[in-house]
């Protein structure tokens, strides 16, 4: 992944749960703090990848549906699905 698709988060740690990542850095175990903790992130996607997929599909589905809206008063014509627009044409 390039740098650039990267995004920052913050996470607050007790200090003693930060000495100890920063001491299994310093013996090797780790390149750096961002190491351990996307270690263990990428290991409980894999674990829960199946139920992500699901919802994936779910949500997409329930969009679908929803998707379907009246035109604003005072416009004519049908449904949005059926080529509307917006106002400006856009």
């Amino acid at each position: 992944m390039a740098l650039t698709e990267l995004e920052k988060i913050t996470v607050n740690m007790d200090p003693v749960d930060l000495g100890q990542i920063d001491l299994l850095v310093r013996e090797g175990f780790y390149q750096n703090r961002t190491d351990f903790i996307r270690m263990p992130t990428r290991n409980q996607l894999s674990t829960h990848s199946e139920a992500v997929k699901q919802t994936v599909v779910r949500k997409e589905l329930v969009l679908g549906l929803q998707h379907y809206t009246r035109r604003p008063k005072g416009v004519a014509g049908g449904w949005q699905g059926a080529g509307y627009k917006g106002p400006g044409g856009g």
